[in-house]
């Protein structure tokens, strides 16, 4: 099976609605593109099928999704080619009409899991196990992540939970606190009770030799996110930690760029980051939107190369921001102890390229151009380091900071549990999420390879005595850390399409827009960034709407 065939199976089904023309619609019962409610989903073909439109939603989310996550954050900027669409992205004046607007397209989405939701039948039993309950329970957690992004992007929400609402009747109006312990309190039954036990997703075999795992979001996933944004540290480091064990998520230091030290080499980078980006399996990848190759339909394809590519007819469209390229470049690369160098690999070597165009030295993201896997481009939802960082994230707010900055510095492996001189007996005690094998022997194995994130670019971090935590107080140790841990998410995980959900996240832990606003502002034109921080110190303007 490929993504073009699933694409084709979803039109066949008929249960992707048309395109809906305005906001009014999403509620109208006389809406002809909603599918009348009521027809059981009773096999597992019925079920497959109705599962592919739910995909097919989400692919037609795949370059908004990545654009407007990108685009209004610090790392990504337009170019003297741009549309306008683009600039108004970025200077937070976005309409209806934008083609990255794309309100519509999740509630789209939502609908589409609330029919199947309100249709399956996941009583039935196939040799004893109930063989439905996988699709149900995917649609409950794309249709929770989706609820998610858009309150994050477009403020409240009408929430509602079937298929097509009758007479005049709306959802419930839910700001993004009310909306999160709904989603909560809906998703969280669907959760492995136990640490150990493996979630299982729709057994779909090899979709384009990627696993169809990481077509799907796992249930773990989405509550560590919304727990996040709940402040509800603790369970949100308990989900991530428990999808990291079961799905055996680690950070590979075989995908790492790196000088070789020997002059003799015949090259003096190896180069394997990218790498990982050309082969989607389930211990690297949590979820990924996949786009069509084009070669033989319209649908379901993207636009993001014409948006990236500096050989795109009219030009590219996207470019890194000096921002971005000033923070990998000013990093420093260790060898080995008082043996340094400035600059991150994963940056020139990875993510964007210097060209020499007409008014000199310009920079095109690269990065994009590695994100394919057997011809088909894709949006990555969650890869395990960005996991990784969200789980040192919640550590470091439930003031473990030595055990959140060793996921950048050391690893998270039993001997660095084990060792106090890199974190402290009081922070290893009291919760399951922070045994990596020095208490229970069989999980070592699972974490026994974990390597330092940030290594990936700069060298032998551990030795590296200039990357410290660096703090007169508690609080500042917290706040150091926490700085260090979204400076990594740009040197590892920029252009995925997070970056500003990040930094909103941030802000609003510290209640502080100035957070935000004023890292967003830099990016601009020295005269443009006044009015830019002026206007995103109003959070109402952090929204798409």
């Amino acid at each position: 099976m490929n993504i073009k065939h699933i694409l084709l199976a979803c039109f066949a089904c008929g249960c992707v609605w048309a395109a809906i023309t305005s906001c009014s619609d999403y509620f109208s019962p006389e809406d002809e593109s909603v599918v009348a409610t009521g027809e059981p989903v009773n096999t597992q073909r019925q079920a497959f099928y109705q599962m592919n439109g739910i995909l097919k939603c989400l692919q037609d989310l795949g370059d908004s999704y990545l654009v407007t996550g990108e685009l209004r954050g610090d790392l990504l900027t337009t170019t003297a080619n741009s549309n306008s669409d683009l600039r108004d992205i970025e200077h937070f004046a976005v309409s209806a009409d934008n083609t990255y607007y794309a309100e519509q397209r999740f509630y789209t989405l939502i609908r589409n899991c609330n029919y199947l939701i309100e249709n399956i039948d996941t009583t039935i039993l196939v040799k004893g196990r109930r063989v439905l309950l996988d699709e149900y329970r995917q649609a409950k957690a794309i249709r929770a992540w989706a609820w998610l992004q858009l309150a994050l992007d477009y403020g409240t929400v009408d929430y509602f939970t079937d298929a097509r609402l009758q007479g005049e009747t709306t959802g419930a109006a839910y700001e993004l606190n009310q909306l999160l312990d709904v989603l909560i309190s809906d998703l969280l039954p669907y959760c492995p009770e136990a640490e150990s036990e493996l979630e299982r997703m729709p057994a779909y075999g090899t979709v384009s030799s990627l696993p169809s795992e990481v077509l799907f979001i796992p249930v773990r996933f989405v509550l560590g996110e919304l727990y996040m944004w709940k402040q509800d540290f603790r369970k949100a480091a308990q989900m991530y930690y428990e999808l990291m064990l079961n799905r055996r998520l680690t950070v590979r230091s075989s995908y790492r760029n790196a000088w070789n030290t020997d002059p003799t080499a015949s090259s003096r980078l190896i180069e394997a980051w990218s790498d990982q980006f050309a082969a989607v399996d389930t211990t690297n990848f949590v979820s990924i939107i996949p786009f069509n190759d084009g070669s033989t339909m319209t649908q379901g394809t993207s636009k993001l190369d014409s948006l990236f590519s500096y050989t795109a007819p009219g030009g590219y469209q996207l470019a890194p921001s000096a921002t971005a390229v000033n923070r990998w470049k000013s990093q420093v690369y260790c060898y080995a102890a008082n043996n340094d160098t400035i600059g991150d690999l994963r940056g020139s070597y990875g993510s964007y390229n210097a060209v020499e165009g007409e008014q000199g030295v310009v920079y095109e993201i690269t990065k994009w151009q590695q994100m394919v896997a057997s011809k088909h481009h894709y949006v990555p939802v969650a890869r395990n380091t960005l996991v990784y960082l969200r789980f040192a994230e919640a550590l470091n707010r439930i003031d473990k900071p030595q055990m959140a900055f060793a996921v950048l510095k050391y690893g998270l492996t039993r001997n660095v549990l084990r060792n106090d001189n890199y974190i402290t007996p009081e922070e290893k005690q009291g919760e399951p999420f922070t045994d990596f094998g020095q208490l229970t022997e069989n999980k070592s194995a699972v974490f026994s390879n974990n390597a330092p994130i940030h290594d990936r670019g700069c060298g032998s971090t551990a030795v590296n005595t200039k990357y410290v935590i660096l703090a007169d107080s508690h609080a500042d140790s917290l706040r150091c850390v926490e700085d260090l841990i979204m400076e990594e998410y740009a040197l590892e995980n920029a252009y995925e399409g997070n970056r500003f959900h990040d930094l909103m996240r941030i802000a609003t832990y510290r209640n502080d827009a100035a957070y935000l606003a004023d890292r967003v502002a830099a990016k601009f034109p020295e005269g443009e960034q006044g009015t830019i921080r002026s206007k995103l110190m109003d959070k109402k303007n952090w929204l798409l709407k």
